[in-house]
């Protein structure tokens, strides 16, 4: 079965889905319910993403209108180069998505 889908920079439309998406990946590690971010950093996390002037990006995975999948990542500097290291910080995908190739997307797309 084929799984047609595309990479793309995050959106402001996006947020309604994308917060979904956010919300699974903190769960998976434990950061639900009682241990649940504050709507304060999930916010700010998303005004980062959208913001040029952050070293923080956002990429999704979409068919369509749907997202499937994101990507955060960020520029640093190092003490060990001189151009900027890019750090990949959170990775998920909704449960239908995975094993067609859209975690390796998204992670093709922020090495590119």
């Amino acid at each position: 079965m084929s799984f047609d889908f595309s990479i793309r920079p995050i959106v402001e439309t996006d947020y309604s889905q994308w917060a979904p998406l956010w919300e699974g990946y903190n769960a998976f590690y434990g950061r639900a319910g009682a241990t649940a971010l504050s709507p304060e950093i999930t916010s700010a996390t998303w005004a980062r993403c959208l913001d040029p002037d952050e070293p923080v990006h956002a990429l999704v995975a979409e068919t369509g209108e749907r997202l499937w999948g994101l990507a955060h990542y960020i520029f640093h500097r190092s003490t060990t180069a001189m151009g900027p290291n890019c750090y990949l910080q959170d990775l998920f995908t909704v449960p239908e998505a995975r094993g067609k190739g859209v975690g390796a997307a998204l992670i093709d797309a922020v090495y590119g």
